[in-house]
């Protein structure tokens, strides 16, 4: 999310204008994308072993994904990403 709402457009109008094309903003794009790019890949993952989760023991379901488990999934996963 990260990615498409900051990067995308700064890349772009750093393509288009020659006076946008400053090192420090570069920087900043550069690690925009691969952290939207890790947040989405850990989220993905981890989607897939809630599944897992879900099918392999659905009577047990609610009582092991909490909402307070998943906010905590959640930001686990962008501390993961942005260290």
């Amino acid at each position: 999310m990260c990615a498409n709402f900051f990067c995308h457009p700064n890349e772009f109008l750093t393509r288009k204008h020659v006076f946008l094309r400053h090192i420090h903003l570069c920087t900043v794009i550069h690690f925009c994308n691969w952290l939207g790019l890790a947040i989405s890949g850990l989220s993905l993952t981890l989607l897939n072993v809630d599944k897992l989760i879900y099918f392999r023991w659905p009577l047990r379901y609610d009582q092991t994904m909490s909402k307070r488990r998943a906010a905590f999934l959640c930001v686990a996963i962008w501390v993961i990403s942005m260290g």
